[in-house]
């Protein structure tokens, strides 16, 4: 392999509801250009001063069935993906570098092809616009006059939150993928409506409502993540809802005194894509923490009505970090390495996300 030169690494294929995707890594950032070929239908992918390597491959989709390569003059790689039928390139981008690997990603559906039917046509596609960085907003829970959950040793949740808020958006900046804001950059209080406006008035494609929990039994422990849903999951999910939209009654504003009419209201503007989405993430992080730390044992994913995760347009979770009730699970929460972990662990998890959901 030449000096200085590019490495294919790995691709995978698989299926969305109406598209197909080819996802190739590589070592460096690739230089390439993406052409239409007909009779037979294929993609040709081609890549400046790049070697073919030790490909590992993964998955299958209806729509392309065949991965070919062919090693070109002066080093450079051509790629071919067979396709099924006419079909047209729905979006195609590169993804920011994720632990040194760099991603291509090509979507793919079926339709009228992008060009005529001539034999071999050779129809090169414009350069897309760089992807936008997807906006991050972190909530830090409570703040000001409002303490939160005091911990077994006298820990406020309001200043756990905030660290808690700081070391992950300093984990998603270094990763150079994402934009992030902070509800609250100090102990100050927020009401809960602002929040969410915050969030909507930056245009954010995610929000993350950081908490710890507390329990009337002090063995209680384990980290776990809420939704929104008409419905709570149970009773325990009902009463922790209550507790922290309560907290808006510290802005002279009684929310207690909604009606189950304007409460439905509320409910309804959420979007159902946007409840799926939030439900999604939300199974996604307990995935990527399970190994950092310990999981409620009982339901850690749960549904309730947070009136901070309402906004209709934009995926939210709120995460208990864990119970500060728990002598042994405060200490660990309060410890450096610890929250460095989680912070890690979560922004895996809005890793996987965005490469499932890129913004467009």
């Amino acid at each position: 392999m030449a000096e200085g030169a590019n490495k294919a690494i790995s691709y995978r294929i698989s299926d969305n509801e109406n598209s197909s995707r080819f996802a190739l890594d590589l070592a460096q950032k690739p230089d390439y250009k993406i052409s239409i070929r007909h009779n037979p239908e294929r993609v040709v992918i081609e890549l400046k001063n790049t070697a073919w390597g030790d490909i590992k491959t993964q998955g299958s989709a209806k729509r392309i069935t065949g991965v070919r390569h062919n090693l070109m003059p002066d080093n450079n790689l051509q790629i071919v993906l067979d396709i099924k039928t006419a079909f047209t390139i729905k979006k195609y981008f590169t993804l920011p570098p994720k632990e040194n690997i760099h991603r291509l990603v090509i979507d793919i559906e079926s339709g009228i092809s992008q060009a005529n039917t001539q034999k071999d046509a050779f129809i090169p596609i414009p350069k897309l616009k760089k992807i936008k960085k997807p906006l991050i907003a972190i909530d830090a829970g409570h703040g000001g006059r409002d303490p939160g959950t005091t911990g077994y040793h006298g820990s406020k949740e309001k200043i756990l939150t905030l660290a808690y808020a700081y070391t992950i958006k300093e984990v998603l900046e270094n990763t150079g993928r994402y934009e992030v804001i902070l509800t609250r950059k100090d102990d100050t209080y927020i009401d809960l409506k602002k929040r969410v406006e915050i969030a909507r008035d930056a245009k954010a494609n995610m929000f993350l409502s950081i908490h710890a929990d507390s329990h009337n039994n002090r063995m209680m422990s384990g980290f776990s993540v809420y939704t929104l849903s008409e419905k709570a999951s149970d009773k325990q999910a009902e009463a922790l809802a209550q507790k922290e939209n309560a907290a808006g009654l510290l802005d002279n504003v009684d929310v207690t005194g909604d009606t189950s009419d304007v409460t439905a209201l509320l409910i309804d503007l959420v979007q159902r894509e946007t409840k799926n989405l939030s439900a999604d993430f939300a199974e996604n992080i307990l995935q990527e923490v399970r190994p950092e730390t310990e999981i409620l044992h009982l339901n850690p994913h749960r549904f309730a009505g947070f009136r901070v995760l309402t906004a209709p347009d934009i995926p939210s979770a709120l995460l208990e970090l864990g119970y500060l009730s728990n002598k042994k699970e405060e200490k660990l929460l309060l410890s450096t390495n610890h929250k460095k972990r989680l912070a890690e662990a979560i922004v895996r998890a809005i890793n996987n996300h965005f490469e499932k959901y890129p913004v467009e």
